[in-house]
């Protein structure tokens, strides 16, 4: 099921960059062999969309090239009393695609 990201989805990820509470991002290669990365750019691209900018071209680039299933895992404990998700945490499952129209990635920059 989509979620709708809104200004609270995008304020608590720029929020847990500030304070060094990265997002993990969990890709696996086609083979099924998972990988983690944190990821500190991880941002709302529009409603429908996460974003980051993949600055090291290593595991999660080429695992994404080879099978697009997508989690980003965030949680930062700093701010469980200010936001209503469950232990200051959030979880997202969903389809990768590497950027390539300049457009794009301009945004994402």
């Amino acid at each position: 099921m989509p979620v709708h990201m809104t200004e609270l989805h995008a304020r608590f990820l720029a929020q847990a960059f500030e304070d060094e509470a990265a997002p993990l991002v969990g890709t696996a290669s086609k083979d099924g062999d998972p990988q983690i990365s944190p990821k500190g750019t991880v941002a709302v691209l529009d409603p429908e969309t996460l974003c980051f900018w993949e600055r090291s071209y290593r595991s999660s680039y080429h695992a994404l090239e080879e099978n697009p299933k997508i989690i980003v895992y965030c949680r930062n404990p700093k701010r469980t009393k200010e936001v209503p998700f469950r232990n200051g945490a959030l979880r997202f499952r969903g389809v990768a695609r590497v950027a390539s129209d300049e457009p794009t990635r301009q945004r994402v920059w």
